[in-house]
């Protein structure tokens, strides 16, 4: 994420953390501020320290690097957010000079786990993006004040009687609780999870199965280890939604009739691509065929199957590829095209590119066999305005100088293949 945005952290376990780390992250000027109360202590993680709104002077300071700008501190050693209106205006501010407003908007007293008190998260309801936060340290820990902030309310929306174990049930109950990680976030914002304190493959596997739980609840889900501000961020998985693309709008002008409604093991071409589709963890699928040829398919359309027709097919396949990205809802976090004219594409092969994208968030992701690049490939939401440019008949390639393509090892070169004449029918045949 390198857009400026308005955030807000919310949660448990490494909140002011990820605050920071983000901040540093991001290629454009950033200011930290809070709705409740930071430490004293952590006002030097900025490169520097506002207390009240800035004067002209300070903003222009402000325009390089973080800047933290909160109210005066306490005899605690605690410094307080701003006004209400104060926040309103410096969220003017960054909106005109084109910076990122990252807000701690709850406490936790570094704890793990919490459930949030009646008064409390304070978002505002301008907030781009929301990350709740949760600490995998919790997971086993006892349902008490020692371990968890507001353990009762905890407790509550769990299910657990105070003193029992947290287990994973009972944290999903509470990620998943409109009083619980969902309290207060406006409709309109996205929804991050980050679940951080993943110290050992226990709690990393622990965090994936939660993942693969959450993620209708959560637009993303992240699954981290980070100690201190000052440690480099460990992001080891990334579970959010992926769509895919068929791509079958071409003329078949040298196969000399349409491809779609070929047999391959019994079942037409469309149909076979749709079932390795629907036993994939796809989000949706598009399928864009077209204008000629759109009517003579007869298939059993899955219920998050969106069919379109491409009126410019003839212009090539980019403008298949524009069409189908700019159906993608905004939510998705990257798509896997597929070629109508290979039926042949193992679910396996398509797991292990989605699994990779989770690890590394890499740009563009195919299978490599026998020294050669093969197909699907899978790119990343960062890539879909370059795709929604291209033209011609290159397809995605065309954006592989800008993008670097990662490979994922393949053992099966009969994904190479792809039925351009009969001739290439017969070879496919002849893996039956």
């Amino acid at each position: 994420m390198n857009e400026p945005c308005a955030a807000a952290f919310v949660g448990a376990g490494g909140k002011t953390t990820s605050i920071f780390l983000l901040a540093r992250a991001l290629k454009h000027p950033v200011v930290v501020t809070t709705t409740t109360h930071m430490g004293l202590w952590q006002m030097p993680w900025g490169d520097r320290w506002i207390v009240g709104m800035p004067d002209s002077g300070q903003l222009e300071l402000m325009a390089n690097g973080v800047s933290v700008i909160t109210s005066a501190p306490d005899e605690s050693e605690k410094v307080g957010g701003l006004s209400a209106k104060q926040l309103d205006q410096l969220h003017g501010i960054c909106q005109q000079k084109g910076w990122s407003l990252l807000i701690e908007a709850d406490g936790a007293k570094q704890l793990p786990l919490k459930a949030p008190a009646e008064h409390e998260p304070v978002i505002p309801a301008w907030v781009d993006l929301v990350v709740v936060v949760a600490g995998l340290t919790g997971l086993g820990a006892s349902c008490d004040n020692v371990h968890i902030h507001h353990a009762d309310r905890f407790a509550s929306l769990s299910g657990l009687q105070p003193g029992e174990r947290v287990g994973e049930n009972h944290l999903l109950a509470v990620l998943r609780s409109s009083t619980g990680g969902l309290k207060n976030i406006p409709e309109h914002s996205r929804k991050v999870l980050f679940l951080n304190q993943a110290d050992d493959e226990r709690l990393a596997s622990a965090g994936r199965r939660l993942a693969d739980q959450l993620l209708p609840t959560y637009d993303a889900v992240m699954i981290a280890r980070l100690a201190t501000e000052n440690e480099n961020a460990q992001v080891l998985y990334v579970c959010e939604p992926i769509a895919s693309v068929i791509l079958a709008a071409g003329g078949s002008t040298r196969f000399g009739a349409p491809k779609l409604g070929l047999t391959w093991r019994g079942r037409s071409f469309i149909d076979n691509i749709l079932d390795t589709i629907s036993r994939c963890t796809f989000s949706q699928a598009v399928l864009v065929l077209n204008n000629a040829h759109s009517q003579l398919i007869n298939i059993t359309r899955p219920p998050n199957l969106t069919t379109l027709t491409n009126p410019n097919w003839q212009e090539g396949q980019a403008s298949s590829i524009r069409l189908g990205v700019k159906s993608l809802p905004s939510e998705v976090g990257g798509v896997v095209f597929f070629l109508g004219d290979q039926p042949q594409i193992p679910e396996r092969l398509v797991q292990e590119l989605i699994s990779h994208h989770a690890c590394t968030h890499a740009a563009v992701i195919a299978p490599f066999v026998d020294g050669r690049r093969g197909n699907p490939v899978l790119f990343d939401r960062s890539t879909f305005k370059d795709l929604e440019q291209l033209q011609g008949d290159v397809g995605g390639r065309g954006i592989f100088a800008k993008f670097p393509v990662e490979y994922v090892p393949w053992h099966d070169a009969s994904i190479l293949l792809d039925v351009d004449t009969p001739e290439d029918y017969s070879r496919l045949l002849e893996l039956e």
